[in-house]
């Protein structure tokens, strides 16, 4: 049932150079998710073989609500598979069930299935919910169909609508990176999907796909080139060969569409120089497409020279993390034009983050990136109270001030409630330090509201008795 798909196939696109090139330019946000999933399989991301993830609606807890798996598949047996210590360090503690036959290990967020038919080289997480005996049976067909002679459609792995079904008889199996789904989900109920800074791209999908495309594909492939697909089905009333020609014309105005945005925004000096040639970039990207409908669909294609797979990742993620230039709107208080937005201000910033596991030092990481202010955590003072950077955590926070998902991240970190954030100026350049109470104190920091509340363990021993009558 899932609406939007993700396929991967990490180990191959890090063989070289340009693959890795190409996933470093995706962002903060791919680099923790790699190194999540490398995590939870007690590997390295070289030895993951493949990665196969969804994500549809969760009818339980409302109508924008999202609910997402994945499924991965290592070069070789996964270090998790035969070592409960090792499971307990990647997962946590988890309680073992079984289900048909099979072993579901259920945490606190996630459960963790290891199907004893794929020979320790699978792991599948999700939500318990979704570990059903239905999931197992499906699972233990496909294993039965993968040896039987037959058409492809009858070998398919996943229950998927009839626009998905045509739309994977297009794909190439062997595409190194292939998102595919369904455009009005992301635009509708999926739209918590794009979360933070690719909340950006929902419009501009809306516009580029419009009604008449109910299922698309984009994949990529590093190489001797750089190769681009864009797969897309339309619906009967509008075939593929009236589909065709309305998708070159809104590829071809595609560089005209981004160089609007570009010039609108106020980029960051170290990035400036790329994100304002990604029009250009996108210019020569249109000038060597194909488009052509091939059967119920329509195919636009094209190959570039070895490097432009991370130049175009690079510039289109930078362009995205970009904030606007401030205009200042008749009547309304607020900023004068191009003034820039203090930390504060920053910090009531709506975004969302979300990781199975990760660390105290990546999470706060993400958030900087979010927001685009420098966060340093002051490592000699945590020390002084037994606190790490790498401890290892879960986080699901939809659409939340960056303010409360950094303090979630700080209670998460150290329950006793010990360590705080400061914003510091120095030289008229604002930045935010993760300490804790006890150094603030001692060099007379002024705490941001909130923090002002101290737990029994920062309460000095002489004040913990009862008061004499």
């Amino acid at each position: 049932g899932s609406q939007l798909i993700l396929l991967a196939r990490p180990a191959d696109m890090l063989s070289s150079r340009e693959g890795k090139l190409f996933v470093q330019s995706l962002g903060p946000r791919v680099a923790a998710a790699l190194e999540t999933a490398a995590a939870l399989c007690g590997c390295r991301p070289e030895g993951i073989e493949f990665v196969q993830a969804g994500w549809q609606a969760d009818e339980t807890k409302g109508p924008e609500a999202v609910v997402g798996g994945f499924m991965i598949r290592g070069v070789a047996g996964l270090p998790v598979a035969d070592d409960p210590e090792k499971r307990r360090r990647a997962w946590g503690d988890t309680k073992p069930t079984e289900l048909d036959g099979e072993t579901i290990y259920a945490g606190a967020k996630s459960a963790y299935w290891l199907p004893a038919a794929e020979a320790g080289r699978v792991l599948v997480v999700g939500p318990e919910s979704l570990f059903t005996e239905e999931l197992i049976a499906g699972h233990r067909r496909a294993i039965e169909n993968r040896t039987r002679p037959g058409d492809w459609r009858e070998k398919l792995e996943a229950n998927l609508p009839p626009e998905m079904v045509d739309l994977v008889g297009m794909l190439d199996e062997t595409r190194q990176l292939t998102i595919l789904g369904s455009p009005a989900y992301l635009l509708h109920d999926g739209r918590p999907v794009l979360a933070g800074p690719l909340e950006k791209l929902v419009e501009p999908l809306g516009e580029f796909f419009g009604e008449q495309v109910h299922a698309a594909a984009l994949s990529v492939q590093c190489g001797v080139s750089f190769y681009l697909e864009l797969d897309c089905i339309a619906p009967a009333s509008f075939p593929a060969r009236k589909l065709s020609p309305a998708l070159a014309a809104k590829t071809k105005a595609l560089a005209d569409t981004v160089e609007e945005y570009c010039n609108a925004l106020d980029p960051h000096p170290y990035g400036r120089k790329l994100v304002m040639r990604l029009p250009r970039m996108l210019g020569i990207l249109a000038a060597n497409v194909r488009v052509a409908a091939e059967g119920k669909g329509v195919v636009v294609n094209c190959h570039l020279p070895e490097h432009a797979g991370h130049n175009l990742a690079l510039a289109a993620e930078l362009a995205l993390e970009q904030s606007p230039l401030q205009a200042a709107v008749a009547g309304a208080p607020g900023p004068a034009a191009g003034a820039p937005q203090s930390v504060g201000e920053r910090l009531k910033k709506k975004i969302s983050l979300v990781f199975i596991r990760d660390t105290l030092e990546k999470s706060i990481q993400m958030i900087s990136d979010e927001i685009g202010v420098p966060i340093e955590i002051l490592g000699k003072d945590l020390e002084l109270e037994g606190i790490t950077k790498n401890q290892s955590f879960g986080l699901s926070e939809q659409d939340q001030t960056a303010d409360a998902i950094l303090r979630t991240i700080l209670a998460r970190s150290n329950i006793d409630g010990k360590l705080v954030y400061v914003i510091r100026n120095r030289d008229g350049m604002e930045s935010i330090e993760i300490t804790t109470r006890a150094a603030a104190a001692k060099r007379g920091d002024t705490l941001p509201a909130g923090f002002e509340k101290t737990s029994a363990a920062d309460t000095p021993a002489e004040s913990k008795g009862t008061k004499s009558k």
